[in-house]
């Protein structure tokens, strides 16, 4: 029999442990919450764009808003891959060129072609060529350029995209041509997948292969090699269209926004259009996908730049910012780096529009029947979409946004 004072004891004791272990269970719970809410805030602004403007013509230059120092590619097995390293001195640093800018920030093509020009190159794009495009622009009347940044292996979705909205150059009156731009593996000896390309290549003739590695980290050397290529072998051209892999693109309708722009007192021969993100700090939390180190870019936010899932210029704009990025250290972010900051460095008009839209619109023909792309589509949708859009048929409710 346990004595009274004994039980007491015994209580109290129990008592404590119990406040104890409901204290440490608090601040267990108390972290794991405070984590939550960081890693929430934090993707959030992973993709989060700030207010809207229209028409928004890039601002005078700041030679705080690029880090001088150099940007890193990403290394995978073989560094001769990947771009060489640069050095860090002033002369071959092309934020030189924003102390000779007008200070009204207004550069017309000629005089932003002779600033950038008037610089060293520093990052050359001198990767081979290991499959190159049969359908190209030679002794051909081009209007548009319709460029696909794609992986490797998405073989399904490059035929989607010939069976769906990239079949408009198959018509020739249309005056387009559709190219597929991809990396290469690492290992020497190739692989099944480089086998069904070099296949798929030899068929359709729309694919150019170069050979950085084909990595997500490397998405940048994609973009230059579209600029690269739309500028030095289809410059007759008057627009280029970049887009992702899982975009449907009602091309008419892109069409249609472009010649407005270009005859709109605002356009001209010299603009990037497409959706715009504005006061986009860097993501520094470790973890996340787009995470970007002090070391990388040590700002607080990022230029203006546009969504890189999908976004158009002219044909103009197309070779300045390829001769930018042959003298601006590398950024690995697509959008940031092509159309932010050298889009700024070069002078480059953003023009921001909604035909561009944040919001996925339905796999629907009505959802892209007012909307020039949308984003994260499957093939399966992208041919469901096309055959909607273009049934005389069907009869849609304008959504206003």
């Amino acid at each position: 029999m346990i004595r009274p004072c004994t039980l007491q004891h015994t209580m109290i004791f129990s008592s404590r442990c119990t406040r104890k272990i409901r204290c440490i269970l608090l601040i267990v719970a108390i972290f794991f919450l405070i984590s939550f809410v960081i890693d929430l805030f934090q993707n959030k602004k992973d993709g989060g764009p700030g207010p809207l403007d229209t028409n928004i013509a890039l601002q005078n230059l700041d030679i705080s808003e690029v880090r001088k120092t150099e940007m890193r590619l990403y290394k995978i097995d073989e560094s001769s891959l990947f771009a060489p390293k640069l050095n860090n001195s002033k002369s071959d640093n092309i934020l030189s060129l924003l102390v000779e800018s007008p200070k009204n920030g207004k550069v017309d093509k000629e005089m932003a072609s002779n600033l950038i020009s008037s610089k060293p190159i520093i990052n050359p794009h001198l990767y081979e060529y290991r499959i190159y495009p049969r359908k190209n622009c030679q002794n051909h009347d081009i209007t548009l350029v319709m460029g696909v940044t794609v992986s490797r292996d998405k073989f399904e979705s490059r035929q989607a995209i010939r069976d769906t909205w990239g079949s408009y150059a198959k018509v020739a009156s249309n005056k387009a041509v559709l190219v597929f731009f991809i990396g290469s593996e690492s290992d020497a000896v190739p692989s099944e997948v480089q086998k069904r390309i070099d296949e798929e290549a030899r068929i359709h003739g729309d694919i150019l292969q170069e050979s950085y590695v084909d990595h997500y980290k490397n998405l940048s050397l994609k973009s230059v090699s579209l600029l690269k290529w739309a500028s030095q072998h289809c410059p007759q051209s008057d627009f280029l269209l970049k887009s992702d892999d899982d975009m449907y693109v009602n091309v008419p309708l892109l069409l249609k926004t472009l010649n407005t722009t270009a005859a709109s007192p605002g356009g001209g021969k010299l603009f990037i259009i497409g959706r715009l993100h504005k006061s986009v700090e860097p993501i520094r939390y470790t973890r996340s996908k787009y995470y970007t180190s002090e070391n990388i870019y040590n700002q607080t936010v990022f230029p203006l730049y546009v969504s890189g899932t999908s976004y158009a210029m002219t044909t103009s704009a197309a070779a300045l910012l390829y001769e930018t990025t042959l003298r601006v250290p590398l950024f690995w972010l697509e959008d940031v780096y092509v159309t932010g900051i050298c889009g700024k460095l070069a002078g480059v008009p953003i023009i921001n529009t909604y035909m561009f839209p944040y919001k996925r619109p339905d796999p629907t023909g009505c959802g892209l029947r007012w909307s020039v792309s949308g984003h994260k589509y499957t093939p399966e949708q992208m041919r469901t979409i096309h055959s909607e859009l273009y049934d005389a048929t069907i009869r849609c409710d304008h959504v206003e946004r």
